[in-house]
């Protein structure tokens, strides 16, 4: 069965999003009720929404034969967090990583219910899987699939290797010309934390 990853970085406009950004916290400043305590305390400042701008969007394919796991439009660190996810899940480090998670602050996506992995890939479709033998058991969606585990690991560490570093790299020209280094190494951070539990880090260039 032949395992596919792909992703390809939509060319968004970041300037666009930070005058509506900006634009949308001064009238919500200027709006407020300065009685609501609820609406202070909830409402996204300014910071959240320049997040929300360094977050790529990117068209996506992750199947197991003719089985797509997700394809389309997605959250591009959302998907690559995943994909590692899943390699850290197959390589019994995942825990690990919660662990490393919990005590850094770092939130990850991924979750464990019923023994196992659960994760949506950057989109609203949640895909389970488990490990048996040396296969990968994928459910979802009604379905179900099993894989040879070293046909996802291979694939996974293909991408990992191979147009993922440029990827991160044209974001990182992307993001940091308009001041927004901070929030992308925000955004980033379960990618970088995951790549060093799966000890990746070493091999790619990540930005601490």
């Amino acid at each position: 069965m032949r395992v596919e990853i792909r992703a390809v970085l939509d060319d968004d406009n970041p300037q666009e999003c930070i005058k509506k950004a900006a634009l949308e916290a001064i009238v919500d400043e200027a709006t407020r009720d300065e009685n609501d305590f609820v609406g202070k305390l909830f409402s996204p400042g300014l910071g959240y929404r320049l997040r929300e701008c360094a977050k790529p969007k990117a068209e996506v394919e992750f199947s197991l034969g003719r089985w797509v796991v997700v394809k389309g439009r997605a959250d591009y660190l959302g998907f690559v967090e995943g994909l590692l996810c899943l390699l850290a899940w197959i390589d019994g480090r995942f825990r690990d990583a919660q662990e490393i998670a919990n005590i850094t602050g770092v939130k990850l996506s991924g979750r464990v219910r019923g023994g196992r992995l659960v994760h949506e890939f950057g989109t609203g479709d949640r895909t389970a899987f488990e490990v048996k033998d040396g296969v990968l058991v994928a459910v979802g969606d009604g379905d179900r699939r099993e894989i040879p585990v070293s046909g996802v690991q291979k694939e996974i560490m293909d991408f990992l290797l191979g147009p993922f570093p440029w990827d991160m790299e044209e974001l990182w020209e992307r993001y940091s010309p308009l001041g927004l280094e901070r929030e992308f190494l925000r955004n980033t951070a379960p990618v970088r934390l995951l790549l060093k539990v799966v000890g990746y880090e070493s091999k790619l260039e990540v930005w601490d």
